[in-house]
């Protein structure tokens, strides 16, 4: 196994792990909302994290292997869906309660 293969196997669980664990502490609804909820977020997340680096859309020219890439998109996309996200609840829930 080489280094990249490494980084992918230890570092994408690390990714979507602070997603599952951020919306485990912040989304305050039924269990089984939060838990459909945190799986299509971290899923979503994920898939464009894995598009925005597969078509370089990040690169900022730190270390060799591109972690620090990976990091910023995934911070950046995860603000962005967690955002949506938020909107879309704060809104559903105000109007529909």
């Amino acid at each position: 196994m080489d280094r990249i293969d490494g980084m992918k196997m230890g570092v994408i669980p690390g990714l979507i792990a602070v997603h599952i664990i951020f919306g485990l502490a912040f989304i305050k609804s039924k269990w089984l909302y939060k838990t459909v909820s945190i799986i299509i977020l971290a899923t979503m997340v994920y898939g464009f994290v894995w598009l925005s680096m597969s078509n370089r859309l990040i690169q900022t020219g730190f270390g060799n292997y591109g972690y620090w890439d990976l990091a910023l998109t995934n911070f950046l996309v995860g603000l962005i869906a967690w955002e949506v996200f938020y909107q879309f609840d704060h809104r559903l829930k105000k109007n529909w309660l």
